[in-house]
């Protein structure tokens, strides 16, 4: 069970500490969590500051790798983008 307040900078919440499995977990209501666009899997990161614990929504990191093998290289490119593709040097960029 828990109790959630609106307050003018957002939304309060009291939950208890409950087991689950061999850890402890708390419960986030869906008011929370459709504020916050959070799906069940996604991931959170936990710190502990100033004697408060902090949930925040953790953003993924892609390698170089990873984001090259989401691209569509049969797609054309833009005008803009292939005369920028094809103009000289003007730095150190070579």
């Amino acid at each position: 069970m828990y109790f959630i307040s609106y307050k003018n900078i957002g939304i309060y919440m009291e939950t208890k500490i409950r087991m689950v499995g061999n850890s402890a977990g708390v419960i986030i209501p869906a008011i929370i969590l459709r504020k916050l666009k959070l799906y069940l899997g996604d991931t959170l990161s936990i710190e502990e500051q100033d004697g408060k614990i902090i949930l925040a929504a953790s953003k993924p990191r892609y390698s170089l790798e990873e984001l090259l093998a989401k691209c569509d290289a049969s797609i054309p490119k833009s005008e803009e983008l292939y005369d920028w593709d094809q103009a000289h040097s003007v730095g150190k960029e070579t």
